[in-house]
């Protein structure tokens, strides 16, 4: 906001950095081990950023793929795929900084992107309300995946072979990539943002967020295992990496709230 992009610090909920620019940001991606930045603006241009040294250290126009509406890295930070306006997803080779292919399939705008574990397949959520899979190896469309109803807005891999893939509705499904279909059906209303992680126990998470309340569940059984109260509208809510906290954006983006999961603690 305000041709600023903010980092802060989770732990100690403070800001760390703060980068000027001067055009709208349009999507943000983190590499894996935090360390590059990876930032598409409406004139179509990405950057990538090493906060470490704090340089910019790749720089693309993406004038022919259209505005970037979604950015992510791969596991091992060698590429950079990118979902534009023009239902189409590129890949970059970070160290060469270069473009080394282009997807096409999808019918509308490309919202959500994610690696597989090993990097060899590539997911691409739409507008569309369809997943497509990529296989990197031989650099073609493996296997469109049919069953979400809304727009996707995220998608996270649970396992080597299962994708959860959220839509704008609040409704959430989960495909097996290898099977090529759809695993259960199951929806939840005045779902905000969504995501899975694996718990100390073993299980997986899912947190759903509304107006009035944040709410965690088992994925493994759909019970509600905690309400964190919320007396503000948001628009993103995150576990943090140790699965110990939860993240939530409140009123337009002007303040972040943070929780502790087992005591229900509020971060002041």
């Amino acid at each position: 906001s305000d041709n600023i992009i903010e980092i802060f610090d989770i732990k100690t909920c403070s800001k760390i950095m703060s980068i000027p620019v001067d055009k709208r940001v349009s999507s943000l991606a983190f590499s894996k081990d935090g360390r590059f930045l990876a930032v598409s603006f409406w004139n179509k241009e990405i950057l990538i950023f090493d906060l470490k040294n704090k340089e910019v250290c790749f720089r693309t126009n993406n004038e022919d793929d259209g505005i970037i509406l979604s950015l992510c890295f791969s596991n091992n930070g060698k590429l950079l795929a990118a979902g534009s306006d023009k239902n189409r997803v590129s890949l970059f080779d970070i160290s060469k900084i270069e473009k080394v292919k282009t997807f096409f399939g999808h019918t509308c705008w490309v919202s959500s992107l994610v690696f597989n574990l090993d990097d060899s397949k590539l997911v691409s959520g739409s507008y569309d309300c369809t997943l497509k899979v990529w296989d990197l190896s031989l650099q073609t469309k493996e296997k469109t995946l049919v069953g979400n109803y809304e727009a996707i807005r995220f998608l996270e891999f649970l396992d080597a072979e299962k994708v959860i893939a959220y839509a704008f509705d609040g409704s959430f499904k989960i495909f097996d990539i290898i099977l090529g279909k759809e695993l259960n059906d199951v929806k939840t209303c005045q779902v905000v943002k969504n995501k899975v992680l694996e718990d100390d126990l073993g299980d997986n998470l899912i947190v759903n967020s509304n107006y009035k309340s944040i709410k965690i569940y088992s994925l493994s059984t759909f019970q509600l295992l905690r309400t964190l109260p919320q007396n503000s509208w948001q628009g993103n809510t995150f576990f943090t990496s140790d699965c110990k906290r939860v993240i939530s954006v409140v009123d337009n983006g002007l303040k972040i709230r943070v929780w502790e999961i087992l005591t229900d603690e509020e971060y002041k």
